[in-house]
């Protein structure tokens, strides 16, 4: 990006945009709810949930434009940049929530629904424990990975960072794989429905898009 270049229009609109269509997505789930007198389960109660963390994010996001998000970091100042890393260190954590959060609804969705089943108890409890750990040892690294903290902000302090780039790729590649599992863990039980081959892939997808 060209010192002088700014994208902070493209970012506060892809933030608000992503931030609707979840609030749209959650609102139809409970209206449908609703319009089927069913009563909110554990896993709609936790997407409300996700969906109040992914706003704070949302929110973080247009107050970090006002101090440099979506600007060269050439052209912060040293207060602006300040402000800056405190949000963005907010930010990641309040993401490092959500992503359980969201991970938890689905499983309890699966455990609604297919909990009958013993493989899909133990392999959605599995999940919901490396999902939670995932998110508790990203915290505690953003908390942590600098010493003292004001040290992520402020390096005229006496301090020191770890090196995060294993952090990252480590965090990463649990976090895939754990959506990978979760997007296939209802296939043994959509396949042994007794259905059309057409019903059981119409199934498939439904769960496939609703995980995503």
């Amino acid at each position: 990006m060209p010192a002088t270049g700014s994208l902070q229009g493209d970012v506060i609109a892809g933030s608000v945009t992503v931030g609707v269509a979840s609030f749209i997505a959650v609102l139809l789930r409970i209206k449908a709810r609703r319009v089927r007198n069913v009563s909110l389960a554990i896993d709609d109660y936790s997407m409300i949930a996700a969906v109040v963390l992914s706003w704070g994010i949302v929110i973080g996001n247009i107050i970090a434009t006002h101090y440099g998000l979506g600007r060269n970091i050439q052209t912060l100042g040293p207060t602006e940049l300040i402000r800056f890393m405190k949000i963005f260190l907010a930010s990641q954590m309040l993401w490092a929530i959500a992503i359980p959060v969201v991970k938890f609804s689905i499983l309890m969705q699966y455990l609604r629904i297919f909990g009958v089943m013993n493989y899909m108890r133990l392999s959605a409890w599995f999940l919901i424990a490396m999902s939670t750990a995932w998110g508790l040892m990203v915290v505690v690294v953003l908390l942590t990975k600098c010493q003292p903290l004001a040290y992520n902000w402020n390096k005229s302090l006496d301090g020191r960072c770890i090196d995060e780039t294993l952090f990252y790729k480590i965090g990463t590649a649990v976090n895939v794989v754990g959506d990978f599992l979760i997007l296939i863990l209802p296939m043994p039980a959509i396949w042994s429905l007794n259905v059309r081959l057409s019903r059981k892939l119409q199934i498939a997808a439904v769960f496939v898009i609703a995980s995503m």
